[in-house]
């Protein structure tokens, strides 16, 4: 079984996805792909050609800088998406197809019902939901970022209302760990029965 994990910034796709890998399964985190995207030069020259050269400097892309101009409207962040993640389903594909068949695997993606997996790599979709209070103090605290700039990211993402919409489970992170860890526990049990 492969499951598909998505949410809004700072819901707590990261932290469900290491209870199911604690659990036997195999985790991929599509945000590790797209940082391995970055490096491909193919990639790097279509952000070059759309985004500027000032964002490579000795083959590094500057990731923030690239994030600050990505989220600065739809048309750039569609733009973004459009150059990375073809690469990042490639990466996804491999390791669905590399990863052992007699496991779980979890997908965590942030824009999986934005992406659309077109691969069709999810046989179950996992939205993970908090309010938004606590997403903006869970990602000014994990990325050092300003709460303007967390909720001018979360106005690009879809709404959780509407992923919700789309989920075939939905898990509310709005407590302690140890509530979490009980309700992951309940799901985990309930798509590996």
């Amino acid at each position: 079984m492969t499951i598909g994990v998505t949410g809004s910034i700072g819901s707590g796709k990261s932290t469900l996805c290491r209870l199911f890998g604690e659990w036997g399964a195999t985790v991929l985190d599509a945000d590790r792909m797209a940082h391995l995207a970055l490096e491909e030069p193919a990639v790097q020259a279509q952000i070059v050609s759309r985004f500027g050269q000032d964002l490579v400097t000795a083959g590094e892309m500057d990731r923030r800088e690239l994030g600050r101009l990505a989220f600065g409207s739809d048309e750039n962040r569609e733009a973004l998406t459009d150059i990375v993640w073809p690469a990042v389903g490639r990466f996804l594909k491999v390791g669905v197809e590399e990863a052992n068949p007699d496991r779980p695997i979890v997908i965590e993606a942030p824009v999986l019902l934005e992406w659309g997996d077109p691969d069709g790599l999810c046989e179950v979709v996992v939205v993970v939901t908090a309010p938004e209070a606590i997403r903006v103090a869970r990602t000014v605290e994990r990325l050092g970022i300003s709460e303007e700039e967390v909720r001018e990211r979360a106005r690009h993402q879809m709404p959780e209302a509407e992923k919700i919409e789309h989920a075939d489970h939905v898990i509310a992170n709005d407590a302690d760990l140890d509530t979490l860890r009980g309700r992951a526990r309940r799901l985990w049990e309930t798509l590996t029965e």
